[in-house]
């Protein structure tokens, strides 16, 4: 069987990636502007992190430096 899925491999294959993808991608297709789009929707489960994000960005340097130099 190679190359196919197994039962349970399929029905996993079968569900969304995550929670609510389907609602995301539908207010990602209308999202909200004062002017243009106004009775449109928020991404609200979108995250930013700027908190840490000075030391994610040194983590991530070091990191990439460390796959170049390899």
């Amino acid at each position: 069987m190679k190359g196919h899925l197994s039962q349970r491999g399929f029905q996993a294959a079968k569900k969304p990636i995550r929670v609510g993808l389907e609602i995301y991608n539908q207010a990602k297709e209308n999202q909200f502007d004062a002017f243009e789009n106004p009775k449109g929707a928020f991404l609200m489960n979108v995250a930013e992190n700027h908190l840490c994000w000075e030391m994610l960005q040194e983590k991530i340097q070091s990191i990439t430096k460390a796959l170049k130099s390899s």
